[in-house]
Formats: structure tokens, C-alpha cells, sequence
């Protein structure tokens, strides 16, 4: 199917898919992408990254950043204001 015809009939071909149908598209009578129904399994995060990082994606961090950051309570938004003032003074 062209471009043009799948975005004319997009609600349509979301339709098809979700029945589990794959719809080819092409451009000047060359394929040059799929519609694919989504995995229905869930795929955890961890899964996601190791198959980024297999492709070549991505990099997977060296180490972990450290989370040493405490909540401070404000009592009004102008502390958020001297919060920063003060902690940008320090540098």
C-alpha cells in the first residue's frame, strides 16, 4: 500500500493490525515500512535496554549515579527561589 492511500485510511489500517494483520508500505513501489500489531507480552525494562545495547543503540552506563538527593520541604514558592540562590553561591 502507498503513503498516500495508508494515510487516507489510517483508522482503517490501525484496525487491520490490531486484528493482527501486517501492512506493508511503500514509496514509488518500494517497501519502505511495516505496521505490525505491538507485542502483546510486557517486556520489562532491563529486557529493553540489553536489546538496545545488543543492536548497538545504545551504551549502557559504566556505573550508577550516586542518589544521596533529601526532599526539602518549602513552606512558600520564594523558598524554592532562596534554595537555589543559596546552593548556586556555594559554586
Amino acid at each position: 500500500m502507498g503513503i498516500r492511500e495508508a494515510k487516507a485510511q489510517l483508522t482503517r489500517l490501525i484496525a487491520k493490525v490490531r486484528a493482527g494483520m501486517v501492512i506493508d508500505i511503500t514509496c514509488r513501489g518500494k517497501e519502505v515500512a511495516q505496521i505490525v500489531p505491538y507485542p502483546q507480552h510486557e517486556v520489562g525494562r532491563e529486557q529493553v535496554l540489553q536489546s538496545l545495547a545488543e543492536r548497538g543503540w545504545i551504551t549502557p552506563a559504566r556505573s550508577t549515579a550516586p542518589r544521596s538527593y533529601s526532599a526539602v520541604p518549602l513552606k512558600k514558592p520564594r523558598d524554592l527561589q532562596a534554595l537555589l540562590r543559596r546552593d548556586r553561591d556555594k559554586f
